[in-house]
């Protein structure tokens, strides 16, 4: 799981939160081999959050976790 990824509203829309999460999911596949998924949650209403996620290869699943939808990556 990845929780309570934020970039920081004044440096959103410099591409620091799409750099981040390639480096989380690089480090999650360099580190942890057998890992097979990673899973997040995010606001229904971030529309730039679930756009960056799908950008870099999450799908949601149809589920939700605290009224949040989910959203997996096979690794």
């Amino acid at each position: 799981w990845i929780y309570h990824f934020f970039i920081d509203h004044h440096y959103q829309g410099r591409g620091y939160g799409t750099t981040a999460l390639q480096a989380i999911i690089a480090l999650l596949r360099h580190e942890h081999p057998y890992c097979q998924s990673v899973s997040l949650t995010v606001h229904p209403d971030n529309v730039a959050a679930q756009s960056l996620y799908t950008r870099a290869g999450f799908v949601p699943t149809g589920e939700s976790q605290d009224g949040e939808p989910l959203y997996r990556l096979q690794l």
